[in-house]
C-alpha cells in the first residue's frame, strides 16, 4: 500500500500520509512507522497524536513523552484533547506521576486551555496518580468536577490503578464509597475488582494472611460484591474466584457435579487441593485429592497430598495403603510436591 502510494505521488499528501502513519502503528509495525515519521515534510496534530499514541501503546511510554517535548519545543501545534490523553497514559505506564503533573498544570489547569473540566482528560488523570500510588491526588481530582465524581468510569480507572498496585483495602473501599454516594457499579466495575478479591487471602501465604484479612472483614466484603455483581449484571463468580477469596465449600460445590464443565478440571481441583491444605481445610482437602487421583492416577503428587492430608487427619494406616499402591504403579514420591498457585503444574522443592 505504501509504495502505491508513493508510485501515485500521494505520499506528499497530509491526509494519506497520517492514515499511512496510523495503518502502521495499529498493526504494530513500530519501525515502519519510526521511518515514515520524519519524511513527513507536512505534520499536524493528527500526525503527532497517532506517532504519540502508537509510541505508548506499543510499549515505547518514554520515546513517547520525549517526542511530546520535541513537539512542544520544535512545532507550534496546538495541544489536542488526544494528544494529551496519549502523553498522561505514558506518564501512567512510567510511573511519571511528577511528569504527569507538570502536563495537568501546564496544559489543563492553565488559562486558556479547555480541558479542566473535560472528563475524559480528569479521569486519564486519575488513573495516572491512582496507577503511581498517589491516590490522595486522584481522589482530589475525582470529587472536584462533578460530572466526574457521579459517572462510574474515573470510579473504575480508580479501582484498575489500585488492582496494579495490589492495593487491595483501597480498591474495595473505593466500590464501597462510591456505592454510598449513589454511584452504581457496573459490569466494569466488577471485571476490575474480581482479580483483586482473588488475592484475598493469597495462597501463598495460607493460615496466616487468611486470618488477618478475615478479621479486616475483606473476605465478607469482597464476597457481598461479588453478591452484588451476581444481582446486578448477571455475572458468576468464577469457580477460581471462590477458592481464591477463601470460599473453598462453594467452590467445592461448584464444581463436584459431574455435569459440571468444571469436573475434569484437573487445574482447579489442583488449586482447590491446595488452598485447603494452606488453610487447615482437610476435608475439602481429602474430597479434592480423592477426585485428583481418579483424573490422574499416574500422578505421583496427587498420591503424596493426598497421604499427607490421611497423616494430619492421625488416619496413618490408609496413608501406608496409598503409600503401597503408588510405588505398586512405579511412581516415586519425591520429599514435597504440591500444586502451586498461578503456574497450574507442578512443582519439586
Amino acid at each position: 500500500m505504501h509504495a502505491i502510494v508513493i508510485s501515485y505521488g500521494f505520499q506528499v499528501n497530509l491526509f494519506v500520509s497520517n492514515a499511512l502513519l496510523y495503518l502502521y502503528v495499529d498493526f504494530g509495525c513500530l519501525r515502519e512507522a519510526v521511518m515514515l515519521f520524519p519524511k513527513m515534510a507536512v505534520k499536524d496534530s493528527v500526525t503527532w497524536s497517532t506517532m504519540i499514541g502508537g509510541l505508548v501503546h506499543n510499549g515505547r511510554s518514554g520515546s513517547a513523552l520525549k517526542l511530546f517535548c520535541r513537539m512542544m519545543l520544535n512545532s507550534t501545534i496546538l495541544i489536542t484533547r488526544f494528544i494529551l490523553l496519549n502523553v498522561i497514559m505514558a506518564c501512567a505506564e512510567l510511573g511519571e506521576w511528577k511528569e504527569g503533573k507538570w502536563v495537568e498544570e501546564n496544559y489543563v489547569c492553565c488559562n486558556g486551555f479547555e480541558f479542566k473540566c473535560d472528563p475524559s482528560v480528569v479521569t486519564a488523570l486519575i488513573y495516572m496518580y491512582a496507577k503511581c500510588g498517589m491516590l490522595d491526588l486522584s481522589v482530589s481530582l475525582l470529587h472536584g468536577i462533578e460530572e466526574v465524581r457521579d459517572g462510574v468510569v474515573a470510579w473504575n480507572v480508580m479501582i484498575k490503578g489500585c488492582g496494579e498496585l495490589g492495593l487491595v483495602e483501597k480498591a474495595v473501599g473505593i466500590v464501597i464509597e462510591m456505592q454510598k454516594i449513589g454511584v452504581d457499579p457496573d459490569a466494569i466495575t466488577f471485571l476490575g475488582i474480581l482479580p483483586i478479591i482473588s488475592s484475598i487471602p493469597s495462597l501463598k501465604t495460607g493460615m496466616e494472611a487468611h486470618a488477618q484479612i478475615a478479621r479486616r472483614g475483606l473476605v465478607e466484603e469482597g464476597m457481598e460484591l461479588l453478591k452484588r455483581m451476581q444481582e446486578q449484571c448477571g455475572l458468576e463468580p468464577s469457580v477460581e474466584m471462590l477458592i481464591l477469596a477463601g470460599r473453598l465449600t462453594d467452590a467445592y460445590h461448584l464444581i463436584k457435579d459431574n455435569s459440571s464443565e468444571h469436573f475434569k478440571n484437573t487445574i482447579l481441583w489442583g488449586m482447590l487441593l491446595n488452598a485447603s491444605c494452606s488453610c487447615g481445610d482437610l476435608v475439602i482437602g481429602e474430597a479434592a485429592s480423592k477426585h485428583l487421583l481418579s483424573l490422574d492416577p499416574e500422578n505421583q503428587a496427587n498420591y503424596k497430598m493426598l497421604s499427607d492430608i490421611y497423616v494430619s487427619l492421625g488416619r496413618r494406616d490408609e496413608s501406608d495403603n496409598l503409600l503401597r499402591i503408588s510405588m505398586s504403579r512405579g511412581l516415586h514420591l519425591g520429599p514435597g510436591c504440591s500444586w502451586m498457585e498461578g503456574v497450574y503444574s507442578l512443582q519439586y522443592m
